[in-house]
């Protein structure tokens, strides 16, 4: 009966609640962007999600200040969303800025980071 009972009235995980799991998980300090993928994908495979849904959690997650992840949400699969994170990424797991983002943040006079030091040799 008590199976009988946990059958019927058990709680079953959707895919929202899946969703949920994904928008509360942000990449933890010392995590490498890698690291954090795969934690992404892990709680990803548990429900049917649209690509294109894991790829939004998995950057928003990320929590970039400076914008480089932002071509990342028009990754078409995990694997070019692995294969950016691995480009981007410095050996300590932080988004490094790539040399176009650098240049748009010098033309329209943003505050200064580590990335414009290439624009000035």
């Amino acid at each position: 009966m008590k199976q009988e009972l946990i059958h019927t009235f058990g709680h079953r995980v959707t895919a929202w609640d899946i969703g949920k799991q994904l928008e509360a998980r942000k990449i933890k300090k010392g995590e490498s962007a890698l690291q954090y993928f795969v934690a992404m994908c892990s709680i990803a495979m548990q429900a049917e999600l649209a690509t294109s849904d894991v790829i939004q959690f998995i950057v928003h997650g990320l929590q970039d200040k400076l914008g480089a992840a932002a071509s990342m949400m028009y990754c078409t699969s995990l694997d070019e969303l692995r294969e950016k994170l691995s480009y981007t990424t410095s050996p300590t797991g932080a988004l490094s800025c790539c040399e176009s983002c650098c240049r748009i943040r010098a033309y329209f006079g943003v505050q200064r980071h580590q990335g414009l030091s290439n624009l000035e040799k």
